[in-house]
């Protein structure tokens, strides 16, 4: 029993130093596409293969982007990728309203 404690312990380390990286990374629109198209298909619990083609069809193949937006759903909760994304979303409509005052 002692194991499977210290292999959770680190498995729970690995996480937060994923999601210390994962705070860090700048959120472009086809990267936030991605990482939102992997949360709707795991909504149900599963992932499977025609979702996936689905994904790499509107991704354009990109294994990159696929493997990297994958990894950040695993790892970033949807609340947490929610809130990151309100304060983005918010400077846009602040700079979208600006620029239709001119």
């Amino acid at each position: 029993m002692g194991s499977t404690t210290a292999t959770a312990r680190e498995n729970l380390a690995a996480d937060d130093a994923r999601q210390a990286v994962f705070a860090r990374v700048k959120l472009t629109p086809p990267l936030v596409l991605a990482i939102s198209m992997w949360y709707i298909v795991a909504s149900d619990g599963e992932i499977d293969r025609k979702e996936i083609s689905l994904i790499r069809a509107v991704l354009g193949n990109n294994d990159d982007l696929l493997q990297f937006s994958a990894d950040y759903m695993r790892v970033v909760s949807l609340p947490d990728f929610f809130r990151s994304r309100r304060s983005w979303l918010e400077r846009q409509r602040q700079v979208m309203h600006s620029l239709q005052r001119v």
